[in-house]
């Protein structure tokens, strides 16, 4: 991805099975990250990825949602994902 001068948002690209990094130089190395749900991704910085898997917000950002996106879970403190 790109570095751009433009806002966060704007960096910020659908993830649904995996992303990846290369490095520049002869042996190639790549660090390839695979996910188990859809999350936004990212890189602001050469040699860094960005994985966004929730975004909170409390008044509709007018981006076709149609609603705030202020999901709490069942104990009302925000959603929460544990690795296996």
């Amino acid at each position: 991805m790109r570095q751009n001068s433009l806002s966060v948002s704007y960096n910020f690209f659908p993830v649904d099975a995996s992303t990846y990094m290369q490095e520049n130089g002869t042996d190639g190395r790549q660090l390839t990250i695979n996910i188990d749900r859809a999350e936004g991704g990212g890189s602001l910085i050469n040699g860094e990825i960005m994985l966004m898997v929730h975004r909170r917000l409390l008044h509709d950002d007018g981006r076709g949602v149609g609603e705030p996106l202020n999901e709490t879970g069942t104990t009302g403190l925000g959603l929460v994902i544990t690795g296996w």
